[in-house]
């Protein structure tokens, strides 16, 4: 059963709160949820598991509870936000090499990732830099095993007038390519089509 933690609101935790709090004096809670303490303390751990707290996420990481992939697909409005601004920075450093970039840790921004968080949390600085850090990091490691893929190269000896791993860098920021035998030779098709006078 998947819970989409994510979708919660402040007004399903507190409706939980008091569903548990009704089986608690039932007798129905499971053995360890005796007091309203306790139910507390598990909605807390709920509430800290949505807003991605980092030590929980970690804690839950080298447990084993939780895979990379599984952290991937759920990211957070939040995280996701974040991750949109870092990979078109990416892009915009690739496709406007001469333009200054802006200074992205401002008012304007630190607001605009307010508006994606749950319960009116607003997000610090420091916790979006290094969300944004760990996202650049992420995609810089990966556009590197790119730039020393084998059939990459063989692209891009190919086509020796084509910066094909710009080319390639601005699909996989776009989520429209890889380093895949049948994005490449799609890429190869159309840069073949492309070149044609």
């Amino acid at each position: 059963m998947h819970l989409p933690i994510d979708d919660m609101s402040s007004e399903h935790f507190s409706k939980l709160f008091e569903l548990f709090t009704e089986a608690m004096k039932n007798n129905r809670m499971p053995i360890g949820f005796g007091t309203p303490e306790d139910i507390e303390a598990g909605l807390e751990l709920l509430i800290l598991i949505k807003r991605r707290n980092s030590v929980i996420m970690e804690a839950l990481h080298q447990s084993g509870a939780l895979t990379e992939k599984e952290t991937s697909d759920r990211l957070s409005p939040y995280e996701k936000s974040i991750q949109t601004i870092v990979k078109n920075d990416m892009i915009e450093k690739i496709t406007n090499p001469e333009k200054k970039k802006q200074k992205w840790m401002n008012n304007k921004f630190l607001t605009f990732l307010s508006n994606v968080l749950p319960d009116g949390d607003y997000p610090s600085t420091k916790s979006a830099k290094g969300l944004y850090d760990k996202h650049k990091n992420v995609y810089a490691n990966r556009l590197a095993r790119m730039r020393r893929s084998p059939k990459v190269a063989v692209l891009s000896e190919k086509y020796p007038d084509i910066d094909v791993q710009k080319a390639l860098t601005i699909g996989i920021l776009s989520d429209k390519l890889d380093t895949t035998v049948d994005d490449l030779h799609f890429l190869d098709s159309l840069i073949t089509i492309l070149c044609r006078k």
